[in-house]
C-alpha cells in the first residue's frame, strides 16, 4: 500500500517540478518505501538512479556537441 501511495504522490507532483528534481524525489521515495522490504531492492533501485545519471548526461553533452559544431 505504502508502494502504490509513493508512486502515486511522485506522479501527481511529476507535473509541476523539473525532470532532474522529480527524479531525485522519487527514487529517494522509492529508496525509502522499498528499504523496509529487502536490502538488495535498494541496490537495484540506486544503479537505476545511476543509469539515468548516466543517459541525462550523455544526451546532455550530444546535445551541447550537435549546437557547438552546428
Amino acid at each position: 500500500m505504502s508502494l502504490y501511495f509513493t508512486i502515486s504522490f511522485s506522479l501527481a507532483i511529476a507535473a509541476a517540478l523539473p525532470y532532474r528534481l522529480f527524479l531525485f524525489i522519487i527514487s529517494n521515495m522509492l529508496i525509502l518505501t522499498l528499504f523496509v522490504v529487502s536490502p538488495i531492492s535498494v541496490f537495484f533501485i540506486a544503479r537505476l538512479g545511476l543509469l539515468y545519471d548516466l543517459i541525462y548526461y550523455l544526451l546532455l553533452k550530444n546535445i551541447c556537441l550537435l549546437a557547438y559544431l552546428n
